[in-house]
């Protein structure tokens, strides 16, 4: 059995983050990935004003290869309302950047740390302890022990007495990168159809479309029926013709938040330890919010388990709210009878003309609670 000081199980952009965190630190961190050569990934990260100042913190300017959103225009047919980055004093609302790109930058921050080291592992078990955590990997069963493990994305790995509050949408997000006719000049937009929402997200020149789709829907639809139907949508006909740039991408949407994201040197972040409906793009956002506020106690804390404790009670408030709100626009949003799309319209109308509201809103969806 080896040991390390902190193992994390997952390689992604969260915890990559939290390694090097860390590891500028001083402590000696081990990443368990099953994924350890990048591979071509077509998926485009929404990251938030907050988000790109987290990764500034530790080096990285993801700035440089990515798109920025100053607008965000939200509609259902009833009602609309405009964010803007102005609005509450700020040069952007977030930016849009590929996968590729976000850990290209990430790798190449991590070598420049020896007290980093990723290895290529498939994760079996994680045993929590008072005195040490262990990991189980791989075929052969190796093990390793550690002051803490960091569950960071590695979400495939069930842990005894970890509970999940879970709720499956029944619906697949359907990806799509397309060249529209007219600029998008740096404007989000959010607009929740019958038949699904539907977020059209500038990058470079280009728009990347998450349209989310009941899950037989979805399951038939080909490039080819994609980006007809999408053609054919009243809302985008303002963008004019669209051209399909790559394959689309489908993933099922669920939702599943851990009602305690801490055990004996065990700590649950990212999407190990919440999984949400992209309909507002928070998932990763949140994720690195847990990044901050797990560095921010360990610091203060020389005691593991008690630092543990107070992160568990600081990420609670902003989970909820972030989770519970973004199960609310996926279930009523979306909703398909007439009337409680005419309410939420409506409401939507009301909300925007309170400026003061829509901007405490906007504040806290990119600083957290």
């Amino acid at each position: 059995m080896n040991s390390e000081n902190i193992v994390i199980v997952g390689g992604g952009p969260v915890g990559l983050s939290t390694a090097i965190l860390f590891a500028k630190n001083g402590r000696k961190v081990i990443v368990l990935d099953k994924n350890q050569q990048l591979t071509a990934d077509g998926r485009i990260l929404a990251l938030s004003y907050a988000s790109i100042l987290e990764f500034k913190q530790i080096g990285i300017d993801m700035t440089t290869s990515g798109t920025a959103i100053t607008k965000v225009h939200v509609s259902n047919g009833v009602g609309v309302n405009l964010i803007r980055a102005c609005d509450v004093n700020l040069d952007y609302l977030g930016y849009t950047v590929s996968y590729n790109d976000c850990m290209k930058l990430l790798r190449c921050e991590v070598n420049k740390y020896k007290n980093i080291v990723i290895s290529n592992a498939i994760v079996n078990n994680v045993v929590p302890g008072k005195q040490f955590a262990t990991v189980q990997y791989d075929k052969n069963s190796s093990t390793l022990k550690a002051d803490l493990v960091i569950m960071a994305e590695g979400g495939n790995v069930e842990i005894e007495n970890v509970f999940y509050k879970k709720y499956d949408y029944r619906q697949s997000a359907v990806v799509m990168k397309v060249v529209p006719e007219i600029s998008h000049s740096n404007v989000a937009y959010e607009r929740f159809e019958d038949n699904g929402s539907i977020a059209f997200l500038p990058y470079g020149k280009n728009f990347v479309v998450v349209w989310v789709l009941d899950d037989v829907v979805a399951y038939n639809l080909s490039n080819e029926d994609a980006i007809y139907k999408l053609s054919c949508l009243p809302f985008s006909k303002k963008f004019g013709k669209f051209q399909l740039v790559d394959d689309i991408i489908k993933f099922p949407l669920k939702f599943r938040v851990a009602r305690d994201r801490v055990l004996d040197r065990v700590v649950l972040i990212g999407n190990s330890s919440q999984t949400i409906h992209p309909i507002s793009a928070q998932g990763l956002n949140l994720g690195l919010r847990d990044v901050r506020d797990l560095y921010a106690v360990m610091g203060e804390y020389p005691d593991i388990l008690g630092a543990l404790r107070q992160y568990n009670e600081m990420r609670r408030k902003d989970v909820k709210f972030v989770a519970n709100f973004t199960h609310f626009l996926a279930r009523f949003m979306e909703a398909k009878n007439p009337i409680v799309r005419h309410i939420t319209g409506v409401g939507m109308v009301l909300f925007g003309s309170s400026r003061s509201l829509q901007n405490k809103l906007t504040r806290t969806l990119i600083f957290g609670q």
